[in-house]
């Protein structure tokens, strides 16, 4: 593993890694792109950050209370990139 769960600021600095590359060039997998809906964040979990991904109520890295959001992007005709799919925050909580 390339960071440690118990610092915020390794796992952000990791993920920042992932700025202007493409999940292939970071794993030694070819990703397939036109898998299902959430599969890029699941890819992102499992080849990236190396953990399973799971459907439970806790942030992904419930140590530091960090959780892992990410949506894929397509190239639209005219060059523009824009988001593949719709992402939800649901569970913030704006007082703290």
């Amino acid at each position: 593993m390339s960071y440690d769960r118990s610092s915020r600021s390794s796992i952000v600095n990791y993920a920042k890694k992932l700025e202007g590359k493409s999940l292939s060039a970071v794993s030694e997998y070819k990703v397939n792109y036109e898998l299902g809906k959430g599969s890029f964040g699941n890819l992102v979990e499992s080849l990236y950050f190396k953990y399973e991904p799971n459907s439970r109520a806790e942030p992904d890295f419930s140590e530091v209370g960090l959780e892992l959001k990410c949506t894929p992007l397509k190239k639209l005709k005219k060059g523009d990139l824009t988001c593949k799919e719709r992402l939800v925050l649901g569970m913030i909580n704006y007082n703290k």
